[in-house]
């Protein structure tokens, strides 16, 4: 789907295996696994799912030849004179037809005697057609075994008339004998590398029963499934939102595009070390969030794509949005490059001190802002801190209540903002207040007492993010005590992590996504949330949180090339952090080492991914432009990619 690759990288050495596996089970949960039809290669799927999004455009190629150029015989299909008599080959004295029999297709040859009479019957069912029938068309039979052969008569359209088909116009021409292999296909079927049963060069390839039709739309557009996978199961009307988000800077792209850059560096030489990674750890990600006692800390604070995986895959995003993000505010590529350099060597040098420690001391390694703001000597940032920390002191429920919320014949509701927040029908208000219920068993016994003191008093859909929107997610107002006694509740939909089929492939998933996310959460958090929990409702599968709890971001747009730099220092350190209370941290500090050969590389690696960025949100652009994608006007209020609403 993308031209251009992004090799410049790590050397591999070897399979040293680490992380959890929490909660596998051998099959899907949820929503199924996103699958090809039969045949098809691995990573397509089926070219009806195209239509969810494209609808028109795809109706639209049904009717060009190149979807039509190798079906499943069908009457539906049909486009031949099945009224016409059989046609007579003089060079080899043999009589040849295809009639169409109800649901069988049947081609004939034979002899005739002096008399009339027919000898030398041979009868056989066709199994694929071959040609669209804009022009010429011809008939294939599949055997038990698995082979395809070619028929040796053909449709030609233009003439409307049965003839031989090319190369079968002779005397001594094979018959039904002719041999259909892969190379045939790879010019009329919609996935070119259908498996075979053998691709020993004199082997006969087999073929599986079914095989897709004609060309369909991933035979140019390359496979589908990780883009289906994203796509499927989005609200169709906020599609345009998130194509509007992405589409304001390559940075906006950058943060709507996990599963884009999760293929592109699981594909690249890893060291195999894998702890627990965020999956989604660019420079955005990082914020404040109060701790269970109150106060604000810094640190990792997405996890939509939190899984087992390489090390190297969340600093190679991290390095690359540093450096879009660097382009973004105007820094020259050398400050690009310093601010990169210094994410890396920070990274280094901090897992080389956690991987000194007791595995139990890493766990309480934690980064309060006060601390981090006193001990920040590039003044510039640390002004940022401070600014950005009291703004997260005053994201609280309470502070959030005249900012969200109105009174309405008595009652306090959510004041909607559509298409962004929008409340919910009285069914779907139903289901989610059930699903409330079962979260409370996911908490600890004393949060959930004492959550269990609320009642729910209003709810609403509200479009977050980036790469979420589309996404379900909820906002539920909880009142306690008092009217002022509230508490904001999230509940987010959560699907599998775009790095699972990378490490896990489509056999093993975890039971409950939303689980994955708190607990895998709850590992790379020094701190986390105390009513972090998840439930399920009508089978789509949410992780809850709060929604005020002080969250905040220092942002990004904000910081010049210097202060760029020591933020990519300081957030190295608590993705390194992360790193270490998982697993593997000996392992990574061994392989990094002491040297900066590893800054170097991912720096290289950076400039070129964020090259790649720009190259990918100008076809994204473009294809806005012609009308081809969604693009919704940003609402007011709806922010940027550097600080989308919510």
């Amino acid at each position: 789907m993308r031209s251009g690759s992004i090799w410049t990288g790590l050397p591999c050495v070897g399979s040293l295996v680490g992380g959890a596996l929490l909660m596998l089970r051998l099959t899907p949960a949820g929503a199924a696994p996103v699958v090809a039809t039969s045949g098809a290669a691995p990573g397509y799927v089926d070219d009806a799912l195209c239509g969810d999004c494209h609808g028109s455009k795809q109706v639209a190629y049904q009717s060009v030849g190149m979807s039509q150029a190798f079906a499943a015989q069908r009457p539906e299909r049909d486009v031949e004179d099945f009224a016409q008599p059989p046609f007579f080959h003089a060079a080899s004295g043999q009589h040849l037809s295809v009639q169409r029999e109800r649901a069988r297709l049947v081609f004939r040859r034979w002899r005739e005697s002096a008399e009339g009479t027919r000898l030398d019957l041979l009868e056989q069912d066709v199994d694929f057609v071959l040609g669209s029938g804009h022009h010429a068309r011809t008939y294939l039979y599949r055997t038990p075994g698995g082979e395809l052969y070619q028929l040796p008569l053909a449709w030609y359209a233009q003439e409307r008339r049965f003839a031989m088909a090319p190369g079968f116009d002779r005397r001594d021409h094979e018959g039904v004998t002719r041999r259909v292999r892969r190379e045939c296909l790879f010019c009329h079927s919609a996935y070119p590398d259908a498996p075979t049963g053998s691709d020993t060069r004199f082997a006969p390839q087999r073929f599986p029963a079914q095989l897709p039709d004609g060309l369909g739309c991933q035979r140019c557009h390359g496979p589908g499934q990780a883009h289906v996978r994203v796509a499927r199961g989005r609200v169709p009307d906020l599609v345009g939102i998130r194509v509007a988000r992405m589409a304001t800077s390559p940075y906006g792209f950058l943060r709507g595009s996990a599963v884009v850059m999760a293929a592109d560096v699981a594909s690249l030489p890893s060291t195999g070390i894998h702890p627990v990674v965020c999956g989604d750890a660019h420079l955005g990600n990082f914020g404040f969030y109060a701790s269970p006692e109150g106060e604000l800390v810094i640190d990792l604070n997405d996890f939509d794509e939190a899984h087992p995986g390489g090390w190297e895959w969340d600093l190679r995003r991290l390095t690359a949005s540093i450096w879009v993000a660097g382009r973004h505010n105007g820094a020259s590529e050398q400050q690009c490059e310093a601010a990169t350099l210094a994410c890396v060597a920070a990274y280094r040098t901090a897992m080389a001190r956690l991987a000194r420690l007791p595995l139990l001391a890493r766990s309480y390694n934690r980064f309060d802002v006060e601390s981090v703001r006193r001990s920040t000597s590039e003044r510039s940032l640390s002004r940022e801190i401070q600014r950005a920390a009291r703004r997260a002191r005053a994201r609280t429920s309470d502070r959030a209540l005249p900012r969200y919320t109105a009174e309405h014949e008595g009652r306090r509701r959510i004041v909607e903002e559509p298409p962004l927040i929008t409340h919910l029908s009285v069914a779907e208000e139903e289901s989610i207040a059930a699903g409330l219920d079962d979260y409370l068993a996911t908490l600890a016994p004393h949060w959930r007492r004492v959550l269990g003191g609320y009642a729910i008093d209003d709810m609403v859909h509200k479009v977050v993010g980036v790469g979420s929107v589309g996404l379900r997610a909820y906002v539920v107002l909880l009142e306690g005590s008092s009217p002022k006694d509230v508490v904001f509740l999230q509940l987010k939909q959560a699907r599998r992590s775009v790095f699972g089929p990378y490490v896990h492939g489509d056999l093993a998933w975890h039971e409950h996504q939303g689980r994955r996310v708190v607990e895998y959460q709850q590992a790379l958090q020094t701190v986390s949330d105390p009513l972090l929990g998840w439930t399920t409702v009508e089978d789509r599968q949410y992780y809850v949180r709060q929604f005020r709890n002080m969250k905040g971001t220092v942002p990004i747009d904000a910081l010049d090339a210097a202060a760029l730099s020591a933020y990519g220092a300081l957030v190295g350190q608590l993705l390194a952090k992360g790193h270490a209370r998982t697993s593997g941290a000996s392992l990574i500090a061994g392989y990094a080492g002491s040297s900066d050969r590893l800054d170097v590389a991912l720096a290289r690696f950076a400039k070129a991914y964020a090259d790649q960025t720009e190259r990918d949100h100008a076809r994204l652009v473009a294809a806005v432009t012609r009308g081809e994608l969604p693009c919704a006007e940003p609402p007011p209020g709806s922010g940027s990619a550097f600080r989308p609403g919510g």
